[in-house]
């Protein structure tokens, strides 16, 4: 039972990582507090969630940062951007991408980008098509981590264009992430 002046969401989204949106969605909480959610969420202080029960923004500020710093890498690790690249490895009529071809395409325009390394995978796909008929296909898959930085962006979308206006391709898909890593 709530505390008078007190905002207190149910036991069962207090215990759950991501509500934190879905409760400021839907309402739940008050506006001072709905502005000091977004004002942390807006300075990526904040991956899990807040209990919110709190009189002062003050306190909701200080339990935010108890919260990032429960989240932060356990030495020696540190957080990097992830970003996950998955290339389809065949020309619209079936031919495959030359190994020379993918080399050429890693050494021009993939490292120049992103110099301090990547991991590479061969995989297969299968995707549907926007005729509508699947698609099944042998594909490539790069793995990325890297400092965040305000040209990252941008130049992972060069990597995206370049393929696929150098290998007739209708897309590459783009996953990322965030993780802890060491050395």
């Amino acid at each position: 039972r709530p505390v008078a002046g007190r905002h207190e969401r149910p036991l069962h989204l207090r215990r759950r990582p991501g509500v934190a949106l879905s409760v400021l969605q839907r309402g739940q909480c008050s506006l001072r507090q709905q502005r000091a959610l977004l004002l942390l969420l807006a300075l990526g202080g904040l991956t899990g969630c807040l209990a919110l029960k709190f009189d002062t923004p003050e306190e909701t500020l200080a339990a935010a940062a108890g919260a990032a710093a429960a989240n932060a890498c356990a030495a020696p690790a540190t957080e990097m951007a992830r970003v996950s690249l998955i290339f389809g490895t065949t020309y619209p009529d079936g031919t495959l991408i030359s190994d020379a071809d993918w080399s050429g395409f890693l050494n021009d325009v993939v490292t120049p980008r992103f110099p301090d390394g990547l991991t590479q995978f061969d995989a297969y796909g299968q995707w549907k098509r926007p005729d509508g008929r699947i698609a099944k296909l042998p594909s490539r898959m790069l793995l990325i981590w890297y400092v965040r930085a305000p040209d990252a962006g941008a130049r992972i979308e060069a990597i995206r264009s370049s393929f696929t206006q150098r290998f007739d391709q209708l897309s590459v898909m783009r996953v990322d992430g965030r993780d802890c890593v060491s050395f």
